[in-house]
């Protein structure tokens, strides 16, 4: 797990680091201050083997490839005050002392070994599977260190005829940690689907179940059904029929891909943009200690945004009055238009603060 996190020209980040970190982290303060953009920072490094990526995070945002090739509109808002000509890094120390970095820069290459893209649902990406090597290509490059090791690399480049192609001169890049991303209003039926379908392969269908009781004690049970050629997943509430889970509400489809992500990633970091988005304020506490014995068990990572001040007060009693708190409050501020500090809150500095009515989110 990771205990440190710097991140240097990205998005709203000059320099910045946020340590000490938790199994459990909860990062609140006021709007564009860069909650989500840690998100996608982490998203990033650790799919440091992913190029792509790059473009799925601006599409996240509604910010989708331009038609004319310009290197500056499709990566240029990764980067700090979108100043291409400074490079993109991130810095993560885990438990173990292991230092790992990324470095993405926007540069000019040449003589690419072309490969298809790997991800055919990115959208507004061309594919070619071959192309004669020409120079002058520019590219966006993520190079890649572990600890002593060699830098590794793989680029996105920028062909002449406007289409985009993975050059991955090491075709052995390894993940060190499964992640997923669970943005704010973003259908993921199928991946939940899938995700279900092999909890279910290993008899673990129950602990999702479990969880969904938390805040609709109707569900009896969840399935998954095949309609119009496509996976959903539905559940029994006492009807004639299964009724699909999203049609159950905003809350039980949140919870239920914060849940799906956590237990079949083990060992991995789950991401979340607003964990409270859909979920009734009395419910947060229990869905808390719900999200940690799934993390626990799994030896998954969270990191979670919020803007409710009701999920800081339920998370912080649902950790503070357990035997295990691994459980961490960071609140952004920005000090100005180049700089954001992180405070960090000790379980008995943020009981104090509570207490008292201070002003956290």
């Amino acid at each position: 797990m990771f205990k440190s996190f710097t991140i240097k020209n990205f998005r709203c980040f000059q320099s910045f680091k946020i340590k000490p970190l938790e199994q459990l982290n909860l990062i609140g303060g006021m709007n564009n201050v860069g909650k989500t953009s840690i998100l996608e920072a982490l998203f990033l490094h650790i799919g440091h083997y992913i190029p792509e990526l790059t473009l799925n995070v601006n599409s996240l945002r509604g910010i989708n490839q331009p038609n004319k090739v310009d290197a500056e509109a499709i990566f240029g808002w990764l980067f700090f005050d979108k100043n291409i000509d400074q490079n993109i890094e991130f810095i993560t120390e885990d438990e173990n002392n292991i230092e790992r970095s990324l470095i993405i820069k926007l540069e000019t290459g040449d003589r690419p070994n072309l490969l298809e893209l790997d991800s055919p649902n990115i959208t507004n990406i061309n594919y070619s599977s071959s192309i004669t090597a020409k120079k002058n290509y520019r590219q966006l490059t993520l190079n890649y260190q572990e600890g002593k090791e060699e830098f590794q690399n793989c680029s996105l480049l920028i062909m002449p005829d406007g289409k985009l192609q993975v050059d991955k001169k090491i075709d052995h890049l390894k993940t060190f940690y499964n992640v997923t991303l669970i943005p704010v209003m973003i259908d993921l039926s199928q991946q939940n689907a899938e995700y279900f379908s092999n909890l279910e392969r290993h008899n673990r269908q129950d602990e999702v179940l479990q969880s969904l009781q938390l805040i609709e004690p109707k569900i009896k049970r969840i399935s998954i059904l095949i309609q119009g050629g496509r996976s959903i997943i539905a559940c029994d509430i006492g009807k004639k029929e299964l009724i699909p889970i999203n049609l159950m509400g905003e809350g039980i489809s949140h919870l239920l891909s914060i849940i799906l992500a956590i237990a079949n990633l083990p060992n991995g970091i789950v991401l979340i943009d607003e964990i409270e988005n859909g979920l009734h304020y009395s419910t947060m506490r229990d869905i808390w200690l719900a999200i940690a014995d799934i993390a626990r068990r799994s030896n998954t990572q969270i990191f979670a945004t919020t803007h409710s001040w009701d999920c800081i007060q339920a998370a912080h009693k649902a950790f503070f009055e357990s035997d295990k708190n691994d459980f961490l409050y960071h609140r952004l501020e920005r000090v100005n238009d180049n700089e954001i500090e992180v405070l960090t809150y000790e379980p008995e500095i943020l009981e104090m603060a509570i207490k008292k009515g201070f002003e956290v989110r």
